[in-house]
């Protein structure tokens, strides 16, 4: 049987739209490919859009993004994970929610 790590990462391949977040807005969205590599876009006047990896373990994300020269490391606790909603929480306690594109 495969381990939860490996489940989670499973379920969250695919691409993520913003249903709620403290720092990202409305309309923008995560991509995460079977790779380990992910891409976001972040909705604004002029859309950015970062590059980088990501990795589970048992129910920490943990993602490291690139927009242009600066480098962000984040960590997060999957708090809900399905087919089609992503619950991630930061260290802060609140939460990001996400809904399959």
């Amino acid at each position: 049987a495969p381990t939860r790590a490996q489940d989670e990462a499973a379920k969250i391949v695919g691409a993520w739209e913003v249903v709620k977040s403290k720092d990202l807005p409305a309309g923008s969205s995560i991509a995460f490919a079977a790779d380990g590599k992910f891409t976001v876009t972040v909705k604004g006047e002029k859309d950015e859009q970062g590059t980088g990896t990501y990795k589970i373990d048992k129910a920490k994300l943990t993602v490291k993004v690139k927009f242009g020269d600066a480098v962000i490391e984040q960590s997060a606790t999957i708090k809900k994970l399905t087919p089609t909603e992503l619950h991630l929480e930061g260290d802060d306690k609140l939460v990001d929610e996400f809904k399959k594109k």
